[in-house]
């Protein structure tokens, strides 16, 4: 059962949301009347794409930094596979954020395939 303090929080973050509702509905409008969109978002990507950006709105940077911070963490544990899904994942949220590429492709090129052991798993 959900004290009143977790129902009082959980009323506040919805009460939240509907607010920045109408803010996002502005941003998308002046977006699109001062040319900063090149095509419609439901024609350039895959639906799951589309719901992903939708939901986290304005926090995707926010989202995408705490991705960041995870995939540091992965690169010291040495689980490269995963970083790998994990910038798939990031360069889907910020694609226009050059840093993104840049960063993760010099990573996956030099870094992590001096890690693996075969030349197979390097090129892999």
């Amino acid at each position: 059962m959900m004290s009143k303090r977790q129902i009082a929080l959980v009323l506040l973050i919805v009460i939240l949301f509907l607010l920045l509702v109408p803010l996002q509905v502005r941003i998308n409008r002046l977006r699109v009347e001062k040319d900063l969109v090149e095509t419609d978002i439901f024609e350039a990507t895959t639906p799951s794409d589309v719901w992903g950006t939708l939901l986290l709105a304005g926090f995707r940077g926010i989202a995408v930094n705490i991705l960041w911070v995870r995939a540091m963490s992965l690169q010291l544990e040495g689980k490269f596979f995963e970083l790998l899904a994990l910038y798939r994942l990031i360069s889907d949220l910020q694609p226009r954020f050059l840093t993104v590429w840049a960063y993760s492709a010099w990573n996956m090129a030099y870094n992590i395939s001096h890690e693996m052991e075969t030349l197979e798993e390097k090129w892999t």
